[in-house]
């Protein structure tokens, strides 16, 4: 999936513990209100080695199957379709001749069909929208390519090549116009250094670039943050999160928006993206779709294709199930009895309390902590001494609390309550934990807020590894 493979560590934080937005967006118009209506869509990879000839990708591309593909969007029920134009290869699926013009590559990777252009004048009849991926840098299997646009691998402003890659997507924007309704953009890796400037090239010109023949299309880019979580919004010029996510199953959303963009969410039912076999039953495709879609999010089904464009049966199976799938299915277990932390909101904090954290491998995230599975676990990322709180929703008596950890412990915490969520108390601090699970009664508290702060281990190489929770519960 990715255009650079690469270890980033960036922290892009909001005051939030769960996908949510800042607040609600006016009640006007919004440009994504079509996207937001669409609840969920499908993607596909369309992509090619880079030893494959020219003749043999135009050949390829004219067996691309529009009326076939659209027919199966239909009959699943998506609300849109988005493709790749191209990516490493340096094979694009429409023609550009500033693409040719500025790479000097003959003949041109470019296809002669207009495979876009072809599936808009399928999908357009079937009031499905077209959307269309495309990375932000060079492809990094051409050589010739990538000398030729000028473009440098890595955190600088790579300002010759981004005014080249801008006259590039203007061109495909200005060619297909209203046709298409969407762009995500991949690999915007170094926001600020490549796009947070005054003048252009920016975040600014390169949107308006994508937009130059359509004003109403849709942007996402997708930076870093994708293996962060909470999500946030990349840029002002962003109307959308690219949402980029390899486990969907832990999210939690209160809010349509993250910050002033459409809450959204990228990831994929095969084994990885677009290749292998289902990895999710039916009921998990339509749990994590419809949990998205109750709070006003959008999430998009990567989904592998055969050479000829037509999905793999088995996962338009699958989609005729989510299509046909009741839309009240809640995402989270049945709450244990009694258990008052169940199912309730948690964050992930550093050891002041103070900075939120995002999750350990963008999977084991907080809701899983409370989520009354065993097999499943809360761990934050970025520091080893992190607090995991627990807010109940409502103030109890509480005279009873247990902590199950994961198959990383901390060997000394401790456990403190509020009412208010400000002031503190501490109920226990264990210093010779082992892992496994704790009890711990007290006389009768009034609290809302629980807090477990994982003091050591502190460190690489110690006992316990990293604090990881299980299970929180809480008892009157």
């Amino acid at each position: 999936m990715h255009m650079v493979i690469r270890v980033i560590v960036t922290v892009l934080l909001v005051a939030t513990i769960s996908l949510m937005g800042t607040g609600n967006i006016s009640a006007a118009k919004h440009k994504t209100d079509w996207f937001q209506a669409a609840r969920w869509g499908v993607m596909t990879h369309y992509l090619v080695d880079n030893n494959v000839s020219a003749q043999e990708w135009i050949d390829r591309v004219r067996k691309f199957d529009v009326q076939g593909l659209a027919k199966q969007l239909k009959s699943v029920g998506a609300g849109y379709y988005m493709i790749t134009i191209g990516q490493n290869s340096g094979h694009y699926c429409a023609p550009n001749a500033k693409y040719d013009a500025h790479t000097g590559i003959l003949p041109s990777k470019c296809s002669t069909r207009d495979l876009v252009a072809d599936l808009y004048n399928a999908l357009n009849p079937l009031g499905i929208k077209l959307m269309v991926y495309l990375p932000a840098g060079a492809p990094a299997q051409d050589s010739i390519a990538v000398n030729k646009l000028a473009w440098i691998n890595g955190a600088v402003r790579n300002q010759q090549f981004q005014v080249k890659w801008e006259s590039i997507i203007r061109e495909w924007s200005l060619r297909w116009g209203k046709k298409v309704s969407g762009w995500w953009f991949d690999g915007v890796y170094w926001p600020q250094e490549m796009y947070e400037h005054p003048q252009a090239p920016n975040f600014r010109s390169f949107a308006a670039a994508a937009k130059a023949g359509n004003s109403d299309s849709i942007i996402a880019f997708n930076s870093a943050i994708k293996y962060q979580y909470p999500l946030v919004n990349v840029s002002s010029y962003e109307d959308y999160t690219a949402g980029e996510m390899n486990e969907p199953l832990g999210v939690e959303c209160e809010s349509r928006w993250v910050g002033k963009s459409q809450l959204h969410i990228l990831s994929y039912l095969g084994a990885t993206w677009g290749s292998g076999k289902n990895r999710y039953t039916n009921q998990q495709v339509s749990k994590i779709t419809n949990n998205l879609n109750k709070c006003g999010g959008v999430i998009t089904w990567d989904i592998p294709i055969k050479s000829n464009g037509l999905i793999v049966q088995s996962f338009v199976d699958q989609l005729v199930a989510l299509k046909n799938s009741p839309k009240n299915i809640q995402l989270l277990a049945p709450r244990p009895p009694g258990n008052l932390a169940n199912n309730k909101k948690a964050i992930f904090l550093d050891a002041f309390g103070e900075k939120i954290l995002p999750v350990n491998s963008a999977k084991h995230f907080p809701r899983f902590g409370v989520d009354g599975d065993l097999n499943t676990f809360a761990l934050a990322g970025e520091e080893w001494s992190w607090i995991y709180q627990v807010d109940l929703a409502n103030s109890y008596l509480i005279n009873r609390i247990s902590i199950t950890f994961g198959p990383q412990f901390a060997t000394e915490y401790q456990v403190l309550s509020s009412n208010n969520g400000k002031d503190w108390s501490l109920l226990k601090h264990e210093k010779k934990a082992r892992g496994g699970k704790y009890n711990y009664k007290f006389p009768r508290t009034q609290m809302r807020y629980i807090r477990i702060y994982g003091i050591k281990p502190d460190a690489p190489n110690q006992l316990g590894g990293q604090m990881s929770i299980a299970e929180l519960e809480a008892y009157q």
